[in-house]
């Protein structure tokens, strides 16, 4: 029979005070207890490790080599126990979140510094990528969890909650929105007038296959100059060749902050995205996560719902208030 836990604390303890006796005082327990318990021991290792007299119990050279590795098993089983404890709080570990480009640069940050402040020993690491990227990742198990838009909720393949709605936003330099009606949102009519690209590719699931589905509806041609999938094209478009496009605004929001580009909500309800929380199906909903979604939940609270970025409800909500969104994430504590 293999030793036990038990075993190798009462053999340590005999070393420790020199004697059985001291031992069970020491640990609380009947020297009987010690006695049997060792003896299994050394039955089971098939050495004597004690030299005993009436007086004391010295150690055998079998018993002194033992002594090292047992402190070693004793250790390294605190410390597992130690560990699975952290992980059952979800205060340690490793968590693997996919982001938008555009939610990463709005809260990226903001919930690694939160979730270093809330669980310290928790390794968390974030990955970007577009929404149906992200989706593939999670199937993959590149990634533990996702924030994203429009998940299809009746998916066998995910679970999902909500985090709330983001209204998607006609984007681009101010001079470009003279040429449009005053007002708080802009209708597919408008977009028409201007030159445009779209920010996701018209063949994938996304605001530009959206966008060129809705104006076919209602009969209205789109000046369409190109199709990106790229972060850095999109402000290069937007900043230096004139044109507009249709996107969540967290990827630009520096832009939109400082005035060199302008921002309107669409009209129609059909481009206020939900937002979701997301893992796999198979994946156990666990406390790490409850941690991430609960850290993600508090962070977005004050950016974003408060700024009117994201809406509790798809219905409601103006114009998206960059500057109270500045407001919060200068406020926010710097380090960590």
């Amino acid at each position: 029979m293999a030793f036990t836990l038990v075993q190798l604390q009462h053999f340590s303890a005999v070393v420790r005070y020199g004697s059985f006796s001291a031992a069970a005082r020491a640990l609380g327990v009947a020297q009987p207890a010690i006695s049997q318990s060792v003896a299994a021991l050394e039955e089971d290792l098939g050495v004597r490790l004690f030299d005993r007299n009436s007086r004391k119990c010295t150690p055998t050279a079998a018993g002194l080599v033992f002594v090292n590795e047992a402190a070693q098993i004793i250790s390294s089983v605190s410390e597992s126990r130690e560990k699975l404890r952290q992980f059952q709080t979800g205060k340690s570990g490793k968590v693997v979140v996919g982001l938008t480009p555009g939610i990463s640069n709005l809260v990226g940050e903001h919930l690694l510094r939160h979730m270093h402040e809330t669980a310290p020993g928790l390794d968390v690491i974030i990955v970007e990528a577009f929404m149906t990227r992200l989706q593939e990742f999670l199937l993959e198990e590149r990634i533990d969890c996702a924030v994203s838009y429009g998940l299809d909720t009746d998916s066998p393949a995910t679970r999902t909650w909500q985090l709330g709605y983001e209204p998607f936003c006609l984007v681009g330099k101010p001079a470009l929105f003279e040429q449009l009606a005053g007002g708080e949102t802009v209708g597919i009519e408008e977009i028409a007038r201007l030159p445009l690209f779209l920010a996701t590719l018209s063949y994938e699931e996304g605001v530009g296959r959206l966008l060129i589905d809705t104006a076919r509806k209602r009969g209205v041609e789109l000046d369409v100059r190109h199709q990106v999938q790229s972060l850095s094209l999109i402000r290069r478009l937007l900043l230096h060749k004139g044109l507009a496009t249709v996107t969540p605004i967290g990827a630009i929001i520096d832009e939109l902050c400082d005035g060199r580009l302008e921002s309107r909500p669409l009209a129609d309800g059909a481009f206020v995205y939900p937002v979701q929380f997301a893992i796999a199906a198979h994946r156990n909903f666990g406390i790490i996560e409850k941690g991430v979604m609960n850290g993600i939940a508090a962070v977005t609270k004050v950016l974003l719902h408060d700024s009117g970025i994201w809406r509790r409800q798809p219905g409601s909500g103006a114009r998206p208030d960059v500057r109270r969104y500045l407001d919060h994430a200068m406020r926010a504590p710097q380090g960590g």
